[in-house]
């Protein structure tokens, strides 16, 4: 039996956090546009807004507090939020691809 340091438990927490944070966001995409927006009253652009752009970004702040943890990004701030850019774009990509492949536009 190999013993795991515990460097490496904090390894596998970190990133299964980082896999949990972009199934979360895309479920949301993807339920949000599948329920109809769940039928709330707001125009279309705040529609948008909140869909795309308060999730994503809430998405990024999760993903740059996640990474903050890996020793990769120990020490350098810029990479870290280049990392939360890029995985909250594929996220979302990823969840408004799904909902308007499962649903249509």
């Amino acid at each position: 039996m190999t013993a795991v340091s515990i460097r490496d438990r904090v390894l596998m927490k970190r990133i299964a956090l980082i896999a949990l944070i972009a199934a979360a966001h895309i479920a949301f995409l993807y339920g949000c546009y599948g329920a109809r927006f769940f039928g709330l009253p707001l125009s279309y652009n705040a529609t948008m807004a909140v869909w795309l752009g308060v999730s994503t970004i809430a998405a990024g702040i999760a993903y740059a507090r996640a990474a903050a943890g890996l020793a990769w990004f120990s020490g350098r701030t810029p990479l870290r939020h280049l990392f939360a850019i890029a995985a909250a774009g594929i996220s979302l990509y990823a969840g408004v691809f799904w909902a308007f492949n499962a649903f249509g536009t």
